[in-house]
């Protein structure tokens, strides 16, 4: 459970995504196939994220929870 609950195991999505890959036809999204999303949306922003200085998990896991 604690690697569930993981930052790294994180996928921000709108609502409409969520309530899909979540919901009923949470069949159509295996593990692999939401770790390769995750991948291919993360990669295109590591760059803009390698500007943030000191940034740690628990300022953004602190962030995230805040909004």
């Amino acid at each position: 459970m604690k690697e569930r609950n993981s930052f790294d195991n994180l996928n921000l999505l709108c609502n409409p995504h969520h309530e899909e890959i979540d919901g009923t036809d949470s069949d159509a999204y295996p593990v692999e196939l939401l770790v390769e999303l995750k991948f291919a949306r993360e990669t295109d922003g590591l760059d803009a994220l390698a500007g943030l200085g000191d940034l740690t998990k628990a300022d953004v896991s602190e962030m995230i929870a805040t909004v």
